[in-house]
């Protein structure tokens, strides 16, 4: 009887280590199933932080994109305006010309004019001083004729 004995101890030792190895086994899987459930948290946590980093970087990519939209519309607002005022610049300045240039040959002809009016003056001035260098000449001459005449017919006297 004392194998029998032995033999329910036996499977009693046995039934109870295999509790405990089930008791233990269950700890490590419960402990498992929480680190499991941490991970999957923390998982969770960084999917959730990409997401909306990713959202983020979407949208500031949007925003870059506009703003480049933005600037180069400006700038083409820019040229466009300063290509319009310096078409009207030059537009006022080609009507300044066109009324300018009558007024410049006009100028150019009266001066011409002039230019000819000063050559026949100074040719007149010219004429004028020659005639009256011939005529002081001639009446130095006829002053000293009448003089040596004078004296002569004094003398004669």
């Amino acid at each position: 009887m004392m194998a029998h004995t032995t033999s329910r101890v036996e499977v009693s030792w046995k039934n109870a280590e295999a509790e405990y190895q089930l008791s233990r086994t269950k700890c490590e899987l419960k402990t498992k199933d929480e680190i499991i459930a941490a991970n999957e948290k923390t998982i969770a946590e960084k999917e959730h932080a990409i997401k909306e980093k990713s959202d983020s970087i979407t949208s500031l990519k949007s925003d870059v994109a506009s703003l480049k939209v933005e600037k180069l519309q400006l700038e083409l607002d820019v040229k466009s305006k300063l290509r319009e005022a310096l078409e009207t610049r030059s537009n006022e300045l080609e009507k300044k010309m066109l009324d300018i240039n009558p007024k410049i040959q006009n100028l150019e002809q009266t001066i011409e004019e002039q230019k000819q009016k000063l050559q026949k003056t100074e040719r007149a001035v010219k004429v004028a001083e020659d005639e009256l260098k011939k005529t002081k000449s001639e009446t130095e001459q006829r002053i000293a004729e009448l003089t040596e005449e004078r004296y002569l017919g004094l003398l004669a006297l």
